[in-house]
């Protein structure tokens, strides 16, 4: 039950932010080539919703700056 707790918060949580990720269409005509993208959870309690999407916002943050 935990870890299907933790597979839908994380989940949820680039679903929201996956935009931080992808160029703005309007703006970038460059084509990005597509990525594989696993996150791992090694917390080693159950989080809150509010804590794992500030970090999916810096870990995608840290992509779009590298990409």
């Amino acid at each position: 039950i935990d870890r299907n707790l933790i597979r839908r918060r994380v989940r949820e949580a680039y679903r929201l932010n996956k935009h931080r990720l992808l160029p703005n269409p309007t703006t970038e005509t460059s084509a990005i080539p597509p990525a594989h993208i696993a996150f791992l959870y090694t917390a080693k309690q159950i989080i809150s919703f509010e804590e794992i999407e500030k970090g999916m916002k810096l870990a995608l943050k840290q992509l779009s700056v590298t990409s």
